[in-house]
């Protein structure tokens, strides 16, 4: 389960520090070959359109976005251990499935 998995995180820097920096990444809906084979064209294309309404950020991430977010981790977050990066467009600060912020 992801709580599971952000304790790990946690713990393992907490234990490792400060040879080793342990971070994690959770990505929310990420447009990927795989979504998209398994639904047709039109309802695949419908569910981005919905969920970019929703998202306060109005973009769903791409498997490069999370790629990026991990370089960073490696390349630009020195002092930064037992974090859990969310990469996912905003959608976890609560907005509920079917809201629309209204600005459309």
């Amino acid at each position: 389960s992801k709580a599971a998995l952000n304790m790990m995180t946690k713990s393992l820097a907490h234990v490792l520090g400060p040879e080793i920096r342990i971070n994690s990444v959770a990505p929310g809906m990420i447009q990927t070959r795989w979504l998209k084979e398994g639904l047709q064209d039109e309802a695949y294309e419908k569910m981005l359109q919905q969920a970019q309404k929703q998202l306060p950020l109005k973009e769903v991430a791409t498997a490069e976005d999370v790629a990026e977010s991990l370089v960073w981790f490696l390349e630009g977050a020195k002092l930064v251990t037992g974090e859990i990066l969310i990469v996912d467009s905003g959608i976890h600060l609560g907005i509920l499935p079917g809201y629309s912020r209204g600005d459309d």
